[in-house]
């Protein structure tokens, strides 16, 4: 009898045991990032920033998992997780982070299939972060001129399309002009507005259009970044050549 009483003793441990491992790997947080299981049940917002920290820290040791990882995340974010435009901005970093990691997760990819699959992923992320940032609260934020900025990138060099691209980037060089000014912002300026003149003078053959770039390049990179500078002048007057003004460009 005793035997029997320390046998069902037994299988009742393990069936509580088994309970709190369902209840901790429900939401699929690995052990490092994992909190109380009580306290994952009775404070959701807890359990989302678990899950967060792994996305935002560019933890990706876990692989395909974060995949699992984010779209948990995702439903806790929509189904009540984004009570204001806070919330809202970290929603729009956790997705842009996921962009982010399905961009490098490409050049791991030995096939076209999924090589194409992470190229989709980014800028499926990527859109969602811009639409979560669409909030008049978050809408003239560093943010959401990184989303832009990104987006603008993704464009052109994962899809070769350099037309959606540049719009992506002049959404981008509206919102930082607008900010602001610091070193980064400042930076990015300038990084935009070369992109916007060599596609204009290069692509697109609007030379007048490029000339405009370069000389608002020339005017914020004149006083921190001579290199910048020049190149600025020198796309400058070579637009002058091909609209067959030799004055001009001299």
């Amino acid at each position: 009898m005793r035997k029997i009483i320390l046998l069902l003793a037994s299988i009742i441990i393990c069936l509580h045991s088994f309970s709190q491992i369902e209840l901790a790997t429900e939401y699929e947080i690995p052990e490092t990032y994992r909190p109380d299981v009580r306290t994952l049940i009775e404070k959701p917002a807890t359990r989302r920033d678990s899950l967060y920290n792994i996305v935002v820290d560019g933890d990706f040791g876990y692989g395909d998992n974060v995949f699992a990882l984010f779209d948990t995340l995702q439903t806790i974010f929509e189904k009540g997780g984004m009570k204001n435009s806070a919330d809202s901005l970290l929603y729009a970093n956790a997705l842009y982070n996921m962009g982010d990691f399905s961009k490098q997760q490409i050049m791991y990819e030995n096939g076209d299939e999924g090589r194409n699959l992470m190229k989709a992923r980014a800028l499926h992320y990527f859109k969602l972060a811009d639409a979560a940032c669409s909030s008049p609260q978050n809408a003239i934020t560093e943010n959401r001129a990184d989303i832009l900025y990104e987006l603008a990138i993704t464009y052109n060099n994962l899809y070769n399309d350099q037309q959606t691209a540049m719009k992506y980037a002049e959404s981008a060089l509206d919102i930082f002009t607008k900010l602001p000014s610091n070193n980064y912002r400042h930076q990015s300026i300038i990084n935009i507005l070369s992109a916007l003149g060599d596609y204009h003078s290069s692509d697109n053959h609007d030379y007048d259009k490029a000339i405009l770039y370069y000389e608002k390049m020339a005017e914020f990179s004149r006083d921190n970044d001579i290199d910048q500078y020049i190149y600025a002048f020198t796309n400058i007057g070579n637009c002058y050549m091909q609209k067959g003004n030799t004055d001009k460009a001299i």
